[in-house]
């Protein structure tokens, strides 16, 4: 079934036509409101910014979909760079790093930080996400690399706000993807005990890029042949394609 995407249109002010030529996209950035969906609508067409901004689409909380700029375009959602820590981020030859805005599509969610994000929410941002990554071989699969919280490329903001399961949305879009097998279904764990999460193989040489605390939901699609721990050689493989022992 074809998605139901509303066309709100953005003001020409706020967003750029068309992308860099040797530039492709590459990853979505997720983003929250801190508001009505209303109200994202009113800001993007309005000429009157001081600060010119816009996103691709935005998702309500009871799931409707709005999009502002056609995906070829620019727009203007994650250009400021702060201290970051997504590792998709491009760099000119001099160095610097190039406007993230022009290799990813931005998507904005209804709500303020603290919201709980309901399920049609989901739902439907997970769809629209399986639907953009149909079009874009960098975003077969998807996974935590390029689906990326916007706070990952500007640190001085919480969007999308502290509730958002980047997780959950992203086996939500892959259980709906006809296009990249998994190896194996996702399973669900509970950590009991603080896990190290490790990049590139399963070995406890490799780096470590991030600790998920006890407590925590561990979303797993395969198992894996790995070094031997206490013994023991079966790793795991999360969402993103690392490693947890």
């Amino acid at each position: 079934m074809a998605l139901q995407v509303r066309q709100i249109g953005c003001a020409s002010q706020n967003f750029r036509k068309g992308r860099p030529e040797h530039l492709q996209i590459e990853a979505c950035v997720i983003h929250l409101i801190d508001g009505s969906q209303a109200g994202a609508d009113a800001v993007f067409c309005s000429p009157d910014l001081s600060v010119k901004r816009s996103a691709h689409y935005s998702i309500s909380k009871s799931g409707r979909i709005h999009q502002y700029v056609d995906e070829l375009d620019t727009a203007y959602h994650c250009g400021v760079i702060d201290r970051p820590i997504w590792q998709g981020l491009k760099r000119a030859p001099d160095g610097s790093f190039i406007n993230p805005n022009y290799y990813t599509i931005g998507i904005e969610h209804e709500g303020r930080p603290d919201d709980p994000w309901p399920d049609a929410m989901y739902d439907a941002s997970a769809a629209l996400l399986r639907d953009i990554a149909s079009r874009y071989p960098a975003l077969r699969p998807l996974t935590r690399r390029n689906v990326v919280m916007h706070r990952e490329i500007r640190a001085s903001k919480s969007c999308p706000g502290h509730t958002a399961d980047l997780t959950r949305l992203i086996m939500q879009a892959s259980d709906l993807s006809p296009f990249e097998p998994r190896r194996d279904e996702p399973q669900m764990f509970r950590a009991r005990t603080a896990v190290n999460v490790r990049k590139e193989r399963p070995s406890i040489s490799a780096p470590v890029v991030r600790v998920i605390p006890p407590g925590e939901l561990l979303n797993v699609r395969a198992q894996v042949p790995g070094e031997s721990v206490s013994g023991v050689s079966v790793w795991y493989e999360n969402m993103d394609g690392d490693y947890i022992w």
